[in-house]
């Protein structure tokens, strides 16, 4: 019987990462984010991680991006480097050394599934240990498999999934953390071996991404709280202790952290935003909209509702004590961490991301589930139970990917076909000095160019560019830049060209967009 209901969590828990690959193979295009994780983890320029490149000079089409993001181009296995990247950045270096190491074992290969393989595996952990706590508390497998998958079919798991950067692997260490917290308060059974499995995870955690700060400090309070209920001061001072050592393993893996919290930009805007009222009434609603749309799926409301009725059910009834003893209430802490995580994060970003909530999703997804599932226990016929809870995750969850993904880039399809079928042509990127690195994100429309030229929209030397103005036609990308339109036509007059061409479709990422400037008409 074990061994057929492992089959069957195997089965279940692979869907979720089999629509993550099929969303791979449909992504078209990389965040500027995404370039900058592989300029991050490869870029071998003295601690400068952007794309280096000289106005005027000619290139091939990849090549600069290129010589910004293989390893092969740069050194391999060079773990120091990674160190010296991510010190002048802003973000710690774990996510981005484990990128370096898949990268320097394909030097010469630029794929978006160096990235995305990354992502499967910790895919992979986030689930497992998303079951095996659910598990714990409903003490169901199959109504933990339901509950899981349910999660694994949303927007917030599968745009994880296919986003190039440390988000997912955060989502993993969150999950780990979670079930260590779980067994910490509910099972008792913590020795030196538990303790250091929770120094090692807390550790991983803090240099992954300085947010995972925010939800172990509510976690942990609420457990200290717990624990204190309990009598347990032994269990609170281990984990003390072990907190501690995770601090200072952190720091001495990382020095650069104290300054990236406390002294660096993104460290003083979340400290700036947290003292003041700019923006948080606009975030807060923004990040409660996307945990219906983009975590548990409007059709939660519906499940709200109804836990609702079944709660009135049950407290007018005999079996309302059972139910405030049942396994359910377990839940609570780390729904209530997530809850206030995302009101921190809300308070503090400085804009609105949902990737920013994304490593709570599995949370909150599986505690709503399982109060559901248990109210349903309690109130409907066991035979009739699992049927309700498929339905009802199954619903939640697909229901959040009616909107599409969005970092699978789809609608740049038709952009990136539009500008790459002229790579015969030679091409000029005119681009805004205070924002050069975005030139990268061109980079799928460019990559078979063999005449690609530079220019700084501050320093436009329009002579200097007539060397293109004999070819029929011409390819010009522009970055948005001040006075653009007047650009593009002094380009135009002065290169004799008589039409212009948008060949970008429904906008482009943060403004980029392309023209094909011809001397016919026609």
């Amino acid at each position: 019987m074990a061994v057929k209901t492992n089959k069957l969590i195997i089965l279940f828990l692979t869907i979720p990462l089999f629509l993550i690959i099929l969303s791979g193979c449909k992504k078209e295009a990389l965040f500027i984010d995404e370039n900058l994780s592989y300029e991050l983890a490869n870029n071998n320029n003295n601690g400068f991680f952007y794309c280096v490149f000289d106005d005027g000079k000619e290139y091939n089409g990849d090549e600069v991006f290129l010589n910004s993001v293989l390893a092969g181009r740069n050194k391999r296995f060079d773990y120091k480097n990674v160190w010296k990247n991510q010190s002048n950045d802003v973000h710690p270096p774990l996510y981005y050394a484990l990128l370096h190491s898949v990268c320097s074992i394909m030097p010469d290969t630029f794929s978006k599934w160096q990235g995305i393989g990354i992502n499967l595996i910790f895919a992979a952990v986030t689930l497992l240990f998303l079951y095996k706590m659910t598990n714990k508390i409903i003490l169901s497998e199959v109504g933990s498999i339901l509950i899981v998958l349910g999660y694994g079919i949303t927007e917030s798991f599968i745009d994880a999934g296919i986003f190039i950067r440390m988000y997912m692997m955060l989502n993993a260490v969150v999950a780990i953390t979670s079930y260590l917290y779980y067994k910490l308060l509910y099972e008792k059974n913590e020795n030196i071996k538990f303790y250091l499995v929770l120094t090692v995870v807390v550790t991983a955690g803090v240099l992954t991404q300085y947010f995972f700060l925010i939800y172990l400090f509510f976690l942990t309070v609420i457990s200290i709280w717990i624990l204190l209920t309990k009598k347990r001061y032994m269990a609170i001072i281990r984990l003390g202790f072990s907190l501690a050592i995770s601090a200072i393993a952190s720091y001495m893996v990382f020095p650069a952290m104290i300054y990236h919290i406390f002294k660096g930009y993104r460290g003083k805007e979340s400290f700036n935003n947290l003292v003041s009222n700019s923006s948080f009434t606009r975030n807060i609603k923004m990040y409660m909209h996307y945990v219906l749309k983009g975590i548990t799926g409007y059709p939660v409301i519906l499940t709200a509702i109804t836990i609702v009725v079944l709660l009135m059910i049950l407290v007018f009834g005999k079996k309302g004590g059972d139910f405030c003893k049942s396994g359910w209430i377990r839940s609570l802490p780390f729904l209530l961490s997530s809850f206030c995580f995302i009101i921190v994060v809300a308070k503090i970003s400085p804009q609105f991301a949902e990737r920013y909530i994304w490593c709570v999703a599995p949370l909150v997804f599986s505690c709503m589930m399982t109060l559901f599932y248990s109210l349903l226990i309690f109130n409907g016929n066991r035979k009739t139970k699992m049927v309700i809870l498929a339905a009802t995750v199954l619903i939640c969850g697909g229901s959040t990917l009616f909107s599409g993904l969005m970092y699978d880039f789809d609608e740049c399809h038709q952009s990136i076909e539009n500008v790459s079928k002229h790579s015969d042509n030679p091409c000029i990127y005119i681009y805004l000095p205070e924002i050069y690195y975005m030139t990268v994100d061109n980079y799928p429309e460019l990559k078979d160019y063999d005449n690609l030229v530079y220019y700084a929209s501050d320093n436009l030397n329009y002579n200097s560019m007539t060397k293109n103005y004999n070819k029929q036609q011409v390819v010009l990308i522009s970055t948005p830049v001040e006075n653009r339109d007047e650009i593009i036509n002094k380009i135009r007059d002065e290169g004799g060209y008589k039409k212009v061409e948008l060949l970008t479709v429904d906008g482009h990422d943060l403004g980029v967009e392309s023209y094909l400037l011809s001397k016919n008409e026609e």
